[in-house]
């Protein structure tokens, strides 16, 4: 009984020294051909092209990723799943968002801790305001759009800080102000710690 084997084994051509690997599962020593390459590459695109021809955004997300991904850079975009390729990029702009005004409110909560439990303050807290300060600037370098709705963003996010320091310091929210005392800059500033 013959079993394929899985490993790849190769023979050597006749000509100068080239070892070409042999069929997987083959129980000749004929070396692979161009042609034949070609020929298994487009029946393994056929077979592909079959499988992934019933892919949905609904049955199966990362696949239907990849096969998006592959259709445009083949220049397939008539066989682009377009409105929810266009549906998944809005929604990576409004994770853009949300993602900075999480760091806006978590830099801003320990702004406030910093500010109103002074005999509270920790090299933890400090480095949590470096740290979002730092993540803040890279997703702005990386999205400099958001950039023109940044206050909004600030605005958002204090609201948020507020409720979240007063959880953390036991204090009441109405020790807060309203809205926000400090400019984008000393939020953004490396050296700036309020007293």
């Amino acid at each position: 009984m013959w079993i394929p084997c899985i490993c790849r084994t190769y023979i050597l051509h006749e000509g100068p020294g080239l070892w070409i690997p042999e069929h997987k599962g083959s129980r000749t020593s004929e070396p692979r051909t161009r042609a034949k390459d070609q020929t298994l590459r487009t029946q393994k695109e056929a077979t592909m092209d079959k499988s992934t021809a019933n892919i949905t955004y609904e049955k199966d997300f990362y696949a239907w990723l990849l096969q998006n991904a592959e259709l445009i850079r083949k220049g397939s975009f008539s066989e682009v799943d377009a409105e929810n390729v266009a549906e998944e990029l809005e929604g990576m702009a409004r994770s853009d968002k949300r993602q900075l005004v999480n760091r806006f409110a978590v830099l801003l909560a320990h702004m406030l801790k910093w500010q109103y439990q002074p005999e509270r303050r920790s090299k933890s807290w400090a480095r949590t305001i470096r740290e979002q300060r730092k993540r803040i600037t890279l997703l702005l370098k990386d999205s400099p759009s958001l950039k023109h709705e940044i206050e909004k963003r600030v605005s958002d996010a204090y609201d948020i800080a507020i409720l979240s320091a007063a959880n953390e310091t036991h204090l009441d929210e109405s020790v807060f102000p309203e809205s926000c005392e400090y400019s984008l800059e000393e939020i953004l500033e490396d050296s700036f710690y309020p007293d």
